[in-house]
């Protein structure tokens, strides 16, 4: 703890010797809406993408994974799940085991 004092110590002697005592506070000021704007940025985003998440996590456990949005044929997720259902069909259920001949 006791560097921490002496790090915002540090900043502080050097923002004053570059800014000034005059225009210090306004620039304090500015510097901590900024910090507020950013922070608050920050926090709108990651909300959005929790609940973009959330709503993907919802489209998935859906049966079939239809949404009312796609309609019958569930869209694109509908179309990827057949895409990958049909080498699994191809082969009827067996796996094929590679053998070497000169074992």
């Amino acid at each position: 703890m006791f560097g921490d004092i002496q790090e915002i110590l540090v900043i502080f002697l050097v923002a004053l010797l570059v800014v000034g005592p005059k225009k210090l506070p306004e620039v304090a000021r500015k510097a901590g809406r900024i910090l507020g704007q950013i922070r608050r940025a920050l926090m709108e985003a990651r909300l959005e993408i929790d609940r973009e998440l959330r709503a993907e996590e919802e489209v998935e456990r859906e049966p079939g994974g239809k949404t009312e949005a796609q309609g019958p044929g569930g869209g694109a997720a509908s179309a990827q799940k057949k895409e990958t259902a049909a080498p699994q069909e191809a082969d009827g259920g067996m796996k094929a085991e590679h053998t070497d001949i000169n074992d």
